[in-house]
């Protein structure tokens, strides 16, 4: 068995007893099928991104379960079917990831000793004076 989360949108025209009526019927269908709810979480009305069937306003719910992966077929099916009162709906496989236990860093050894480079001072090498220029230049020959 898998876990799931599905995000769903009921429509912001129905009253608060339709409305659990929905949530209701598909948190029951997810167990008529063996599956086990681990949470609901009832968003409340918020405002849409952008109008949907001209509407704006909806009703979000989050639902996290545990199923077979066929459930979700046959939940999606019935999300259509609701179309009038679903607005969206996102099915998605929640990824389980087992942390590892820290592991004490160790200090980098390396397998060569240790070597000591020795420096040796650098000599300064005389700088090479510019030749002056003689005072006389020769004519030149034409």
């Amino acid at each position: 068995m898998q876990k799931y989360e599905v995000l769903y949108i009921l429509s912001s025209t129905l009253d608060s007893d339709k409305r659990e009526a929905f949530i209701e019927k598909f948190s029951k269908f997810v167990t008529d099928d063996g599956g086990q709810i681990e949470s609901i979480n009832k968003w409340g009305m918020r405002k849409l991104a952008y109008p949907i069937n001209f509407k704006n306003e909806g009703f979000y719910v989050l639902m996290t379960y545990t199923a077979k992966a066929g459930l979700n077929a046959e939940l999606e099916r019935n999300f259509r079917i609701a179309k009038d009162e679903v607005i969206r709906f996102m099915v998605s496989k929640v990824e389980i990831i087992k942390a590892e236990p820290a592991r004490p860093l160790k200090a980098k050894v390396s397998k060569q000793p240790d070597r000591q480079v020795e420096r040796q001072p650098q000599v300064q090498q005389p700088q090479e004076q510019p030749v002056a220029e003689q005072s006389n230049p020769q004519p030149a020959q034409e």
